[in-house]
């Protein structure tokens, strides 16, 4: 939190606090969905094998005695670097994953080619480290621009590749526009595949819009639509912005929504598409059938911080779509974010003459993190 003396969304005054004492407002969990495991984190690197100036990463739990499930993470438009998620990754590997992280070029590239270095570096993954990792059970997980990316990954894994073949989740959060897969591909996932996505009340920059679509279009038996929602008390404000999952750069924080918001949801949804775990599927996809809100009263340092999250079988947008700053209404214009886009027939057409649409993805982009490749 930037300023003082604001209102939180409820009215209530915002006293005068730091970002750190604000981070510090709530406690981490330390036992169950949320609470770091035991395992350390192994980091193993090799050369992208299409794009040899950065490396693919994978991490895996330290003295492993047999393969483990496998977490496919598609990061952000910019976050080339592991190091902007480093906290959500150390949690996921400590509870017992494996994680591959596989950076696609911010600049100077088309969707296309974001697109295939994603899905380039997890292949080269599966295939130079796959003694680490059990393929029959594994998650496709993916934020901003890589959320919307993710249904294409998971299709290429869980249908072309037959990964999951046990058990399979796609935890979507924040979506920017999805490319690369059709309406009729999203109606073919495995049914042992679980679904979620999961969006933030205020979030200003991907239209809520784009997350719902994929939440109606993809058809799974188990499947949620969560907002993660700000709350405040007294001494500060958490707000459950754009920038929740990232753990560094200009707009990274770890605090109680990650706590509760993505590391106990992603426990949640892990243990209960690998193992079963009834629990798991109450966690993360509400106790009944119908819209409903989860309240969850954290340990903070004043006692009165309560999380909650909104679930819903049928979502609609919570705000108008000139609220954000990708509209869904407007994907066409971002159907390609460099000089050309290759349209239907294959044919080269330019549609940013004047860099307008560059120039703005560049200064959204690389504004919140601190540089663009």
């Amino acid at each position: 939190m930037k300023n003082t003396g604001n209102k939180s969304n409820s009215g209530s005054a915002i006293a005068q606090v730091t970002d750190r004492e604000c981070a510090n407002a709530v406690l981490p969990i330390t036992t169950g969905y949320g609470s770091d495991g035991s395992r350390r984190v192994i980091t193993k690197t090799f050369v992208h094998p299409q794009w040899p100036r950065e490396k693919v990463y994978v991490f895996h739990p330290a003295n492993s005695l047999s393969p483990a499930p496998v977490i496919f993470f598609s990061h952000a438009y910019g976050a080339t670097s592991p190091q902007y998620y480093a906290k959500l990754i150390e949690h996921i590997v400590s509870r017992g994953y494996v994680v591959v992280y596989s950076p696609y070029k911010t600049l100077r590239a088309t969707h296309s080619q974001r697109y295939t270095l994603l899905w380039s570096g997890f292949a080269a993954a599966t295939a130079k480290y796959g003694k680490f990792m059990d393929l029959t059970k594994v998650g496709f997980v993916g934020h901003s621009f890589g959320g919307g990316a993710t249904p294409a990954m998971a299709y290429k894994g869980l249908v072309e590749k037959r990964w999951g073949s046990k058990a399979a989740f796609i935890y979507i959060m924040a979506p920017w526009y999805s490319f690369e897969i059709t309406q009729q591909q999203m109606k073919r996932f495995p049914k042992q595949t679980n679904l979620l996505v999961q969006v933030y009340q205020d979030d200003k920059i991907n239209d809520h819009r784009m997350a719902i679509d994929l939440f109606k279009t993809i058809n799974v038996p188990q499947k949620g639509y969560m907002i993660l929602q700000s709350v405040s008390s007294q001494n500060c404000q958490l707000t459950a912005d754009h920038f929740v999952p990232l753990t560094s750069g200009n707009n990274g924080r770890v605090n109680g929504l990650d706590y509760f918001g993505v590391y106990r949801i992603f426990d949640a949804l892990a243990d209960y598409s690998f193992n079963g775990n009834q629990n798991g599927k109450q966690v993360v996809f509400g106790k009944t059938s119908n819209s409903s809100e989860q309240e969850t009263t954290v340990n903070s340092t004043d006692g009165k911080l309560v999380m909650r999250l909104t679930y819903s079988n049928n979502p609609q947008p919570i705000r108008s779509e000139d609220y954000y700053r990708f509209p869904q209404n407007q994907q066409s214009r971002y159907n390609n974010a460099t000089e050309s886009v290759i349209d239907s027939t294959g044919n080269t057409q330019n549609n940013d003459t004047n860099g307008t649409l560059r120039r703005g993805r560049r200064r959204l982009f690389c504004g919140f993190i601190r540089s663009c490749n």
